[in-house]
């Protein structure tokens, strides 16, 4: 499942396993996975809105991607915040 939702973004990879059945049983791996992605992006939405913690409602001023991007890079491993400050402090 991995491999065929790879580089994709959450919304097409609910649109394309929300759904899928394995024979005659109730779900499957495909559909189990969009029901989690459909639970993770209701918490994440929960928490871009979150006005106390950011000031402002993100996905209403459209900084939500970027605030997303940004935490993807900052976590992606052993010195990824450093890396990250470098990058974008670099360009200031």
């Amino acid at each position: 499942i991995g491999a065929l939702v790879e580089g994709m973004n959450i919304d097409d990879v609910i649109a394309r396993v929300d759904g899928i059945r394995c024979g005659g049983k109730e779900t499957s791996c495909p559909d189990q996975l969009a029901t989690a992605l459909k639970q993770a992006k209701a918490k994440l939405e929960g928490i871009l809105r979150n006005t106390t913690i950011f000031g402002v409602d993100l996905i209403e001023v459209g900084l939500a991607d970027l605030v997303c991007k940004y935490f993807v890079e900052l976590i992606a491993g052993k010195g990824a915040v450093r890396a990250t400050l470098k990058k974008y402090l670099a360009e200031a």
